[in-house]
């Protein structure tokens, strides 16, 4: 039990983590930008300038690129991609423990009576 539940969970992280990178890569997954604030801090005059020239080159580019474009419609990824990276420890574990305890009671309980005593800790 402890085998298949293993090796399901580590086929099962695979196909999640890959499936969430391809996700991503093909743009069905797109994460926010996180809020910045530069408020209440001092102003440096370097920023000023490059701010300046930055914009100045930002609006003639945005002139020359203002085209319009035809999307294809893109269908929504699949709800576990969108799962956070933290959580796949957990949730591998928990594949493990679910799998492995369904194969256990499938193929049956160990026969206590047939268990060599020099496989158990003398404790």
């Amino acid at each position: 039990g402890a085998f298949s539940g293993m090796t399901i969970s580590l086929l099962f992280m695979f196909w999640l983590g890959f499936g969430t990178n391809l996700a991503t890569m093909r743009g069905e997954i797109v994460l926010p930008p996180k809020p910045t604030s530069i408020a209440g801090c001092s102003v440096n005059a370097t920023y000023q300038l490059s701010h300046q020239i930055d914009n100045s080159n930002k609006s003639s580019t945005a002139a020359s690129l203002n085209t319009s474009f035809t999307t294809e419609e893109q269908s929504d990824p699949l709800a576990l991609y969108r799962l956070s990276y933290m959580w796949y420890s957990t949730t591998g574990c928990f594949i493990v423990i679910i799998i492995g305890m369904i194969v256990s009671f499938i193929t049956g309980l160990q026969d206590v009576s047939e268990l060599s005593p020099l496989l158990l800790s003398p404790g």
